[in-house]
Parts: C-alpha cells; sequence; structure tokens
C-alpha cells in the first residue's frame, strides 16, 4: 500500500517536471490540436510547450485567451503547417503573461471574418520568426485584419516572417477622412518591433502595412514594408499619438489612392502618413518608390515633428511633395532626399516650418520647385545641401512662396559643376524662384549667403526678361502672321512656333537684337525683333527650317 502510494506520488512528480521542461505535441488534425490547447490550458504557470503542426488544419476560433489563464507560459508553434479558424473570430489570442513564438508556421485568416488572425491582449506577447506567415484574412471590422496589438501587448517580426494578403474594411469618418481606423497588416495600440520579414500586399482605410495608433508605438529597424495601398498612408499611417521610430529597412512600393466615393480627397503619404501623431523620426533606412496625391515618399500633418536625421528618401512620385509633404514642423538633420518627381515641390513642399540643419536634397524634378516648394518658412542651416533638382518653370532649387532665412548650407546654381547644379527650364531662378516678387537668383548661394535683404534675389546670370509690351504679364501671348497659320507664343523669356516642337529660350538682349537657344540642342538663332504700332515685325530668321519668322506679326491675346 505504501509502495504503491509512493510510485503514484514519483509519477505525478515526473508528469510535473515533463511540463516544466518543454511537453510537446505533434498536431495533424483538430482532435490533436484540441488535445494540446487543453492540456496547456490546465498544465499551470510558467511552463514551456511545443506544438509542431503538420498538415492544413481547420481549429476553433477565439473570442478569448486561445490557452486560457495561464501566466508565465511560452508556446512554441512551429511547422510546415496550417492553421485556420473554422468559425469568424481570432486565430489566436495571446493572454496576459503569455508568449506565443509562430516558427515556420501559416497563420491563415478567412473571408468576411470579424476579427483578427492574431490579438494580443495587454500583456501578451507574440513573434513570428523563421518563415511564419500571417495572411488571408478579409476583417469586416475596421481595425488590423492581420496582426492587433493591444495597449500593453507586445509583438516581434524578424527572419523571413511575413504578414500579407490582409484587408480590412473602408471606414470613412467625416472628422478624420479615412483615418479613423485601419491597418490591414498591423494594428498597433501597443508595441511593434520589426527586425525582419515582409509586410506586403495589405489593404485598408488608413495604413494599407501598419497603423500606429493611442500611444502605439512602432521600431522599424529592418525587413521591408511593399506592395501595400490604402487611401491613406499605403505603407505606414500614424494616427493619434502614434510614434514611429525608423531605424532601418524599406518602405517602397505602397500606395496612398484618394477614395472618391467617399468625398474623400485621401491620397496622403504613400510610404508613410503621420496625423495628429505623437513623432517620426527617421534615422536610417529607406522610403522610396511609392506614391500618392500628397507625400510621395511621407505625408506629415498637424502633430509634432517629424525628424530626418538619417536614411534616405527617394524615388517616390506626387502631385505635392514628391518626398516629403509637410504641413507641420519638418526638421532634417541629415539623410538624402533625391530622385523624387512631383508637380509642386519634387523632393519637399512644405506648408510649415521646415529647418534643414544638414543632408541633402538632390536630382528632384518637379514643375515647380524641383528641390523644394516652400509655402511658409525655409530655414537653412549648417552643412546642408540643395543639389543637382530639376524644374520646368521655375526655381530649380527652391520655389519660395513665403520667407527663407539661410545661415548655412549651400544652394547651388548654373555657375557649379554639371552633377551638382540646379537647373531649370525656364532659366529663372536655377537656385531660387520667389513668387512674391518675381525675383530670382541663378547663381551658388553659398555658406554666408542671407536673406534678411533684398539683395539675396540677385536677378544675374543669362536671363533677360522680353520688354513687357511683347508679353501680358508675364503669360504666353499668341502672335499670328497674315496668309500664314502657324503662330508664335511668347512669354518672358522664351518662343515657339505652333508648327514646330522646338522651344527657343531666350540668352541675350542688344538693342533690337535677340538670341535665342535651342531646348534640345545647343543651336542659337539671333533676330531682329520691334513693335511696329500694335504689330510685331521680326527679321533675320536664317531660312534653315525655323518656320520662315520673318514678317509681320499681329497680336492675336
Amino acid at each position: 500500500m505504501k509502495k504503491g502510494l509512493i510510485f503514484t506520488v514519483m509519477l505525478v512528480s515526473v508528469l510535473a517536471l515533463g511540463y516544466t521542461q518543454n511537453a510537446s505535441w505533434t498536431v495533424n488534425n483538430v482532435t490533436t490540436w484540441i488535445e494540446a490547447v487543453g492540456a496547456i490550458r490546465s498544465g499551470g504557470n510558467n511552463k514551456e510547450y511545443t506544438i509542431t503542426v503538420t498538415g492544413n488544419i481547420s481549429v476553433p476560433s477565439s473570442t478569448e485567451n486561445t490557452f486560457g489563464s495561464v501566466d508565465g507560459v511560452r508556446i512554441t508553434l512551429q511547422g510546415n503547417g496550417t492553421l485556420i479558424p473554422s468559425a469568424n473570430g481570432s486565430l489566436l489570442y495571446v493572454g496576459a503573461g503569455q508568449t506565443i513564438i509562430a516558427r515556420d508556421l501559416t497563420l491563415r485568416g478567412r473571408n468576411a471574418n470579424n476579427d483578427s488572425v492574431v490579438k494580443i491582449v495587454n500583456g501578451g506577447t507574440f513573434r513570428m520568426e523563421g518563415r511564419a506567415t500571417v495572411t488571408g484574412n478579409s476583417s469586416s471590422k475596421y481595425s488590423g485584419a492581420g496582426v492587433y496589438v493591444v495597449r500593453g501587448g507586445v509583438f516581434t517580426m524578424r527572419d523571413n516572417a511575413t504578414v500579407s494578403g490582409n484587408q480590412v474594411a473602408n471606414n470613412y469618418s467625416r472628422a478624420y477622412g479615412s483615418l479613423e481606423n485601419g491597418g490591414g497588416g498591423v494594428y498597433i495600440e501597443g508595441t511593434f518591433i520589426m527586425e525582419g520579414g515582409t509586410i506586403t500586399g495589405n489593404s485598408a482605410s488608413g495604413g494599407g502595412g501598419v497603423y500606429v495608433k493611442e500611444q502605439g508605438t512602432f521600431t522599424m529597424q529592418g525587413g521591408t514594408i511593399t506592395g501595400n495601398s490604402a487611401n491613406d498612408g499605403g505603407g505606414v499611417c500614424l494616427f493619434r499619438w502614434g510614434k514611429f521610430n525608423m531605424q532601418g529597412g524599406t518602405i517602397t512600393g505602397n500606395s496612398a489612392e484618394m477614395d472618391r466615393n467617399y468625398g474623400d480627397p485621401g491620397g496622403a503619404g504613400g510610404g508613410v502618413c503621420s496625423y495628429h501623431s505623437d513623432s517620426f523620426s527617421m534615422q536610417g533606412g529607406t522610403i522610396s518608390n511609392n506614391t500618392a496625391e500628397y507625400g510621395g515618399g511621407v505625408y506629415s500633418n498637424s502633430g509634432y515633428t517629424f525628424t530626418m536625421q538619417g536614411g534616405t528618401i527617394s524615388n517616390n512620385t506626387a502631385t505635392y511633395g514628391g518626398g516629403v509633404y509637410s504641413i507641420n514642423s519638418f526638421t532634417m538633420q541629415g539623410g538624402t532626399v533625391s530622385n523624387n518627381t512631383a508637380t509642386y515641390g519634387g523632393g519637399v513642399y512644405s506648408y510649415s516650418d521646415f529647418t534643414m540643419q544638414g543632408g541633402t536634397i538632390s536630382n528632384n524634378t518637379a514643375t515647380y520647385g524641383g528641390g523644394i516648394y516652400n509655402d511658409k518658412t525655409f530655414t537653412m542651416q549648417s552643412n546642408a545641401s540643395i543639389s543637382g533638382n530639376t524644374a520646368i518653370y521655375y526655381g530649380g532649387g527652391v520655389y519660395d512662396r513665403g520667407t527663407i532665412i539661410k545661415s548655412g548650407g549651400t544652394i547651388y546654381g548654373d555657375d557649379a559643376e554639371q552633377n551638382l547644379k540646379n537647373t531649370v527650364n525656364s532659366r529663372l531662378g536655377h537656385v531660387v524662384y520667389n513668387e512674391q516678387n518675381s525675383a530670382w537668383r541663378n547663381t551658388t548661394a553659398g555658406q554666408t549667403m542671407n536673406s534678411d535683404s533684398y539683395g539675396f534675389w540677385l536677378n544675374d546670370g543669362d536671363v533677360t526678361i522680353f520688354p513687357s509690351n511683347f508679353t501680358t504679364s508675364g503669360y504666353p501671348t499668341t502672335w499670328k502672321r497674315s496668309n500664314f497659320n502657324n503662330t508664335l507664343s511668347i512669354t518672358r523669356n522664351t518662343i515657339k512656333s505652333s508648327s514646330s516642337n522646338y522651344l527657343w529660350v531666350l540668352q541675350r538682349i542688344s538693342g533690337n537684337a535677340y538670341t535665342f537657344k535651342r531646348s534640345d540642342a545647343t543651336n542659337t538663332l539671333t533676330l531682329t525683333i520691334r513693335l511696329d504700332g500694335n504689330s510685331l515685325v521680326i527679321s533675320g530668321d536664317n531660312g534653315n527650317g525655323q518656320d520662315n519668322w520673318n514678317g509681320t506679326w499681329a497680336k492675336q491675346r
């Protein structure tokens, strides 16, 4: 009797010790899954477990902690299998004091679901390793189709893990446009650390890839966020005190598009949209090849400062601010904004205070303001550099509608080396063009140049303006010659025939002699142009196919 009792006590002790030393199960159907989950739920606190999943298994969904109330447990889900919820709800619900590691496993959602694939509550931790995947969830809920991190929860992503192909319903708010909720891939009110992996092919109204809200914190150290879409924040969206610290990794190929069905302007922040957020700091990494209406790379609005200390914002496209569109304060201390394209502000469109203390804005292209389009106050200091940017009309380096304060840095002009000079096709303001008084500067503005006096705007270089009676307030004036079908359009410093693709740019005036340079070649042409009453008389045509400009032209408008 005593021997039997002793044996029983020893057996119980061994079983308990077995759980402590990492009990494990191989799961290949719903029955074995339920057995493993049940054993963990009743196995006590401070244990480690491993579940190896083989095959595709449909398992019960969770509306509460999947593994019950046990605390201090660490559960590794591994294998080459797939878990799928058999009904609406979360596939995994990570409770307080629980750590769940998904390694190589696929966690698949369902169409028309009403919850996230994985939900992490306060005090819970979820980590994706190896080739683990969260995918295929289409949720009618407005937040976090892939992974939802509640305040106090922690989510870490590393190795080749993937969050892909998830979608949340489009939620339009009259107060905040499409930004009230979102997170096709990941929704964060807690902590998300991305060390590696890929977030791709997800969609939402706000934050197609990642959505950070309500004091949530996202730290990106590596990995890639690519191919996601939203009305605002194709890659990442920050809203209502969310924080984003980008130290590495790549945000590329995402898009933010207008949702005209809701009358929502949308289309803000192809890579990153920061709206009423706590902070966005960029210390490293790359934001590239994203598209939007406002801020192809980054859109920053009415919150705290966007601080760029390093990294690269490149090859993004937008109508306003190819690289960056900023309505709140933007401080650039380092890094590079380059090779972006926009109509207004190829590199940066600033509608607030933009302070450039360091870094480089280079090789961007726009119709107005190749490097920067400044609508408020632009302050340039230290060793900052603006170089190699191109505008079609005005402001190769900077198009200014506000105030420029320059105590350092260099904005290169047409006197610089070819790879450094900012250029503008109209030849007005290779360095800076000021809209308020139609003033410009063409030659390099170096370290000590200051804009406190009008002397900053030196109308120097190779631009000379047509007399005002040849044009109408600087806009194209059309002239037509009798018995001749083509017309001439004259602007401040260009002339073009309707029967030719060539644009001729004015280089020099000497009396009535006007020398032009053809826009696509080194060819020059000198004509004598004068007014005879209300008619324009041109002579000196070289007779070499230049539309026979010789003759008398009448003003059309």
